[in-house]
């Protein structure tokens, strides 16, 4: 039996991965991939944070600057 406990990188990269994958598949925002995976999976979205890697962040940031969100020169608090 092979019980792997993932590493938090091993977990990022899972999430960076399936939230990828959600975008290109189903043409969503990134913001509304993670709430969906969040809806699918039965995570906590304020549990997200630990799992967004700094490439997915910086996607973030840039949809969240493009709608509005957040201020050009803000940055996420994550």
């Amino acid at each position: 039996m092979n019980n792997k406990i993932k590493t938090l990188q091993e977990n990022m990269e899972d999430f960076f991965k399936d939230i990828e994958e959600r975008v290109y598949k189903y043409d969503i925002s990134y913001i509304d991939a993670i709430i969906e995976y969040c809806e699918d999976t039965g995570l906590e979205p304020d549990r997200v944070s630990k799992l967004i890697s700094p490439n997915l962040k910086s996607k973030l940031e840039m949809e969240a600057k493009g709608l509005n969100f957040i201020k050009k020169s803000s940055k996420l608090p994550v």
